[in-house]
């Protein structure tokens, strides 16, 4: 992994002694996006390859990109009532509308298996959802990830699943709803490229669909 991150930084150094400081391929140079998929599938998402994989400017382009694009393409988001300001401000550039999810105060405010359901009835068919959370960390443990899952499968349903702080999740065993059998093609995979090892300053965000 390591080996893998030092490489990436001598590639960028390497374009930009070469001058390569203006607008590239739209998704991203392909170097990064296969390292991206490779740290993926270090997570369990088998299912998304280079191709899938679309490089941003930070996880705020993250956000409004998934948030606008597929949002406009459903018509409404449900989001969870306590969420990071920059997917309230993703959701309120258009007219998407909005569902409110519960989350639930006794489990690190994570949104609630029973509002997913009550959304998704009413016709609301994209969810947004992180875990970690990033107020509190709470991860959805592997029961709940499988029920969310069959939720998803139940509705036809999609999800923007904002798993960006999983490299700091300690003493829990991290499950992302995009590593679950038949979930790629219905989850948007959002975060950023490598929390905690000195690239904050790069910006590199991600979104895996």
């Amino acid at each position: 992994f390591l080996r893998t991150v030092a490489q990436i930084g001598i590639q960028a150094a390497e374009a930009l002694e070469q001058g390569q400081t203006h607008y590239v391929d739209v998704p991203g140079i392909m170097p990064l996006r296969e390292a991206l998929a490779a740290y993926l599938k270090t997570q369990g998402l088998a299912g998304y390859e280079p191709e899938n994989v679309l490089v941003t400017a930070g996880i705020q382009e993250c956000r409004f990109l998934s948030v606008q694009l597929i949002g406009e393409e459903f018509g409404c988001i449900a989001l969870p009532e306590v969420v990071h300001p920059g997917v309230r401000q993703a959701a309120g550039v258009r007219r998407i509308e909005v569902h409110t999810l519960p989350v639930d105060e006794e489990n690190g405010l994570l949104p609630t298996l029973q509002g997913m359901r009550a959304s998704l009835e009413s016709g609301c068919s994209l969810l947004s959802l992180y875990s970690p959370a990033r107020l509190t960390g709470a991860v959805f443990d592997a029961e709940t990830v499988n029920e969310i899952a069959g939720l998803v499968a139940e509705f036809e349903a999609a999800v923007i699943w904002d798993q960006g702080l999983a490299p700091w999740v300690y003493g829990s065993t991290f499950v992302s709803l995009g590593s679950i059998s038949g979930m790629a093609e219905r989850v948007a995979v959002i975060g950023e490229a490598w929390p905690g090892i000195g690239l904050e300053s790069w910006f590199i965000g991600y979104v895996a669909a």
